[in-house]
């Protein structure tokens, strides 16, 4: 996995992950680097950013869902995106991804569960576009729903409760679009 080679091969105090087909707005790796070196108590920072549609010519802005806090939303979403974080290296040196499905949910679990909650930092700035692409492995929802159970199985192994995390998911999903909706803009 590539981002596992990334994580063995780095030799910085931080990382960041960017997949092919999204995009860092010029200022991220600045921005974050100044954000982080100020609070040397950080671990975690990750920020909105724009999500981006090229069938529709849409743009909107995604801000994390963290109604509660990262530690508890990462119990039913995932509220740090990948192509917004900024880590410091020393805290995922022993974290890897998992060969599965979702495997951003899975590490983000791993290594929110060992870091306190003021190491973690949140950015009001958008600083990356994601593109959303109709053929991406995240836009087929049947799969995703299959393998957002088969995590919250690997977690507790209780039917009950992981058809209830769905049922949460579900709702902070249709919170997450509706608030979407609301922030639409044009590039």
């Amino acid at each position: 996995q590539s981002r596992n080679i990334g994580i063995d091969n780095a030799r910085g105090k931080y990382i960041c992950f960017l997949d092919i087909d999204d995009l860092w707005l010029p200022n991220k790796l600045v921005r974050q680097f100044e954000l982080i070196s100020k609070n040397k108590k950080l671990n975690l920072l990750f920020s909105s950013y724009y999500r981006y549609e090229e069938e529709k010519d849409y743009t909107n802005i995604r801000n994390p869902m963290v109604l509660f806090g990262v530690k508890q939303m990462i119990n039913y979403i995932n509220p740090v995106p990948m192509l917004t974080s900024c880590v410091r290296l020393s805290k995922v040196s022993k974290i890897r991804f998992k060969p599965l499905y979702h495997e951003d949910f899975i590490f983000w679990k791993d290594l929110i569960r060992q870091i306190p909650s003021h190491t973690i930092y949140i950015d009001d700035q958008p600083n990356a576009i994601y593109n959303i692409n109709r053929n991406s492995l995240s836009s087929n929802k049947i799969k995703s729903i299959k393998w957002i159970y088969y995590i919250y199985y690997l977690d507790n192994r209780n039917f009950v409760l992981v058809f209830l995390k769905l049922f949460i998911r579900g709702l902070f999903q249709i919170l997450i679009y509706t608030l979407d909706q609301r922030k639409q803009i044009k590039f």
